[in-house]
Formats: C-alpha cells, sequence, structure tokens
C-alpha cells in the first residue's frame, strides 16, 4: 500500500523528474567518459608500435647522417651553443634593431654592395686596412706621392679610387644630390 512517503523503494520504481533529468544527464557523461577511456586506451596500446617506428626512423637518420661523415653530437653541441648565444639579450636586442632598420637593411641589399665582386672588395679593402693600420703613417709630400705612382699596385688603387669617383658622382648628379657642404 502506497502511504505517499517517498522511500528508496518508491524512488527506483519512478524517480521524481529532476533526479531522473540529472541521472540520464550522468549516464550520457559517462558515456562519454567511456568513449573517451576507450580511445585513450587504444592510442596507448598502439603506442609502442609508433615509438618503435620513430625511433627506428631516427636512427636511419643518424645512421645516414654518420656514413656521410656528420659528427651529430658535434653538430648538436654547437647548434645549442648558437641557440645560447642567439638568445642573449645583446643578440636579441641586435636583432630587434636590424628589424627595425629592415628598410635600410633593404636599399643595402638592393644597391648591389653584397653582389659578389662588390663583397670582394669590400673584403680585399678590409684586409689592406688592417694590414695598414698597423703602418707607421709617415707622411709623404707631393713628390713622394709622385713617386709612388711608378708602383703597378698604387696605380692600380688609384684607378679603381678614380674608377670609384667617376661612378659615385655620375650617381649623385642622377639623383640631384651632393652632400652636405659639397659644391655644385
Amino acid at each position: 500500500m502506497d502511504d505517499g512517503r517517498t522511500t528508496p523503494e518508491t524512488i527506483a520504481k519512478s524517480p521524481p523528474p529532476a533526479i531522473a533529468v540529472t541521472l540520464e544527464r550522468i549516464d550520457r557523461r559517462l558515456a562519454h567518459l567511456e568513449d573517451e577511456v576507450d580511445r585513450v586506451h587504444t592510442a596507448m596500446r598502439g603506442a609502442p608500435t609508433a615509438i618503435a617506428a620513430a625511433v627506428d626512423t631516427f636512427d636511419d637518420v643518424m645512421d645516414g647522417l654518420a656514413s656521410r661523415g656528420v659528427d651529430v653530437d658535434e653538430r648538436l653541441t654547437t647548434l645549442l651553443q648558437v641557440l645560447d648565444r642567439l638568445t642573449r639579450p645583446a643578440a636579441l636586442d641586435l636583432v630587434r634593431t636590424m628589424l627595425d632598420r629592415v628598410d635600410e637593411l633593404r636599399f643595402v641589399a638592393d644597391s648591389g654592395l653584397l653582389e659578389p665582386n662588390a663583397v670582394g672588395v669590400v673584403a680585399r679593402l678590409g684586409r689592406a686596412l688592417a694590414t695598414s693600420s698597423q703602418a707607421t703613417g709617415d707622411g709623404v709630400g707631393l713628390f713622394g706621392a709622385l713617386r709612388a705612382m711608378s708602383n703597378p699596385d698604387v696605380q692600380r688603387a688609384v684607378g679603381f679610387v678614380l674608377a670609384l669617383a667617376q661612378t659615385f658622382g655620375a650617381g649623385l648628379r642622377e639623383q640631384g644630390a651632393l652632400p652636405s657642404g659639397g659644391a655644385r
């Protein structure tokens, strides 16, 4: 006989609507959780095979590098040292500065300064500057300069400077500008 009281037996026979909704929601969540656990379990069962394949591929790459004479340990050590230097504050500041000057860098790159012949001239000039910087720097008068003109190397350098001056001057004329203080 039903006296209207709620007991565990009456709830089990027909739960109140709010409890029924909650139980359905819990049931859906449990089903979803079971699906996720099954996926993880399936992935874990396949993990050893996938890891073994990845290790085999890595070993093949390392063997290929070693057969070509590449010292992988040395390369990785060097790479880590470079990465350390590149991430230092001073290096990052330089990168930021260069990025701030990207238009100017593009202008230099487009100027031809980085063409192989120009780079070669700049390198030879740098070598000459380094060597000459150790010279005593004795003064040379007009007659000493004229005597120096008999040296084929001096003649070659003066010819280069004159060709540079002519080309640079033509560029200034085309641009319609002279450096500040220059006469027209």
